[in-house]
């Protein structure tokens, strides 16, 4: 057998072996082991049922089900909120639906296989077929979900391992033209200078949105003209949050002389904007962020809705769904800055920063 072995102990007498996994203290094989007496035929029956046994006794949380839960309540917790959110819908609406039901050591490759080919056929909405980077994102989390089934030896192998999933054709990524580029800045430089200042930072630096939304001032280096990412803003479990950058590691980048002029127009209208506003959006330096505030957000989507008809973009610039990643941003300025002030009166209301 795959998972057991025997040994003649004596003339009538054999030694029967299962594994049954690795001890998580101290690493170190774990085998099941039993003696009998009769023939080899025998012996072998015996070692047949000691492997069902030994299997028995590993199905702790007893269904599929059982394991997902188990496993997304301990892996969670440091997830953030999209990953949680997108995890949930994976095993509510795939893993659960279809094979939930069964108990996690009779799971076979076959069985994965079989589930990968029926969504691709009928698991979207509507009985539509689901599109292969979808079916893959399933193949994910299952082999997660399997491989820490395996380190709490609830099954001895990964049946995901061999398991096949679709293959996922590269994303066809056409990034704006140069023209583009410089016909979005210049007309963001006219109406939101605020939100130039964060597209000239984008474009200049490569970095991840939630990078640029956790820059503070104290990581630009007037001097050498260069700005530090050493930190991401992320939605966590209980909301925004500061986490490590998503290849935890810290880097500078050199900023050309036309974005670092930008950005230092920028720090001089908040500095101005916090000496005339009594609630205002950004809060003493250095502490502050970079990050412009919700209202210019709003604006570029109003300019995208507009931008046939503004001046000085034409058809099929980025404003017309190239740099939609500016849509979703969500701008964030000091947490203090965000918090309710008390009118003259003493009630309390939320401050707006001056138009």
């Amino acid at each position: 057998m795959a998972n057991g072995s025997m040994r003649r102990r004596g003339r009538d007498a054999w030694e029967l072996r299962v594994y049954v996994g690795t001890d998580p203290d101290t690493r170190r094989q774990r085998w099941l082991t039993k003696t009998v007496h009769g023939s080899a035929r025998y012996a072998h029956g015996q070692l047949h049922e000691l492997a069902q046994e030994a299997g028995r006794a590993k199905l702790r949380a007893g269904t599929l089900s059982d394991l997902l839960e188990r496993w997304f309540e301990v892996a969670s917790p440091g997830w953030a909120a999209s990953t949680a959110s997108h995890t949930r819908t994976v095993i509510e609406c795939y893993l659960k639906a279809h094979l939930g039901h069964l108990p996690v050591n009779k799971i076979t490759t076959e069985d994965i296989d079989d589930l990968y080919a029926y969504l691709l056929r009928l698991g979207g909405e509507h009985h539509q077929p689901l599109a292969p980077g979808s079916v893959a994102r399933v193949h994910g989390v299952l082999h997660r979900a399997f491989a820490q089934a395996v380190r709490w030896d609830w099954v001895l192998v990964n049946p995901v391992s061999a398991a096949t999933p679709p293959r996922v054709p590269p994303a066809d990524i056409r990034p704006p033209s140069p023209a583009q580029v410089a016909a979005l800045l210049e007309w963001t430089r006219q109406i939101k200078p605020a939100l130039f200042c964060f597209l000239s930072l984008a474009a200049c630096t490569g970095a991840r949105r939630s990078q640029l939304l956790a820059v503070r001032w104290r990581d630009v280096d007037w001097d050498r003209g260069a700005l530090a990412f050493t930190r991401g803003l992320v939605v966590g479990p209980k909301g925004l949050e500061l986490r490590a950058t998503k290849t935890h590691r810290t880097y500078r980048v050199e900023l050309d002389p036309e974005t670092l002029g930008a950005l230092m127009e920028h720090r001089s209208r908040a500095e101005a904007r916090l000496a005339r506003s009594w609630e205002p959006t950004f809060r003493a330096m250095p502490s502050c962020s970079v990050a412009v505030r919700t209202g210019e957000s709003r604006g570029f989507r109003t300019g995208r809705r507009r931008s046939s008809s503004a001046p000085g973009v034409p058809p099929g610039s980025p404003l017309s769904g190239s740099m939609t990643f500016v849509t979703s941003w969500r701008p964030r300025c000091s947490p203090r800055a965000c918090r309710s002030s008390r009118s003259r009166n003493g009630s309390a209301t939320r401050g707006s920063p001056p138009r």
